[in-house]
């Protein structure tokens, strides 16, 4: 039987290799093509998690939930600041200032091509 050599059949070897490792790692064989690994010390590469396009906010150009995640996990300290700063509207606020390095490293250039010549970062939305 040939093997199916397709772009689709790439994307899928190319998910299973960044997923290996990890919680969502592809069922089946995995191995049929792969190299042996530079050693990387105790944690292996691999282990993403595979997502949902609907879970990306095009908006603030990122993962939202993920980044929630990462920030309780690594920063509970901060992150009680900021509840008690935000209330109910925590996520949306830490999510939208986790976002404003990348909004302003867009709309810099932007601002440049019009003719503002000021250095600021536009205001969050």
């Amino acid at each position: 039987m040939s093997p199916d050599i397709s772009e689709r059949s790439f994307e899928e070897a190319i998910e299973c290799g960044l997923r290996q490792h990890g919680p969502d790692a592809c069922a089946g064989d995995t191995t049929a093509v792969r190299e042996t690994p530079p050693p990387y010390g105790d944690a292996p590469p691999g282990g993403y998690r595979k997502r949902d396009p609907s879970d990306y906010d095009r908006a603030l150009c990122l993962l939202s939930r993920d980044a929630v995640d990462f920030i309780l996990a690594t920063q509970p300290k901060e992150w009680q600041e900021q509840a008690q700063h935000h209330g109910a509207g925590v996520k949306t606020a830490v999510c939208r200032d986790a976002a404003r390095p990348v909004r302003c490293a867009v709309a810099a250039p932007v601002h440049r091509v019009a003719g503002d010549r000021s250095p600021r970062c536009p205001p969050n939305r």
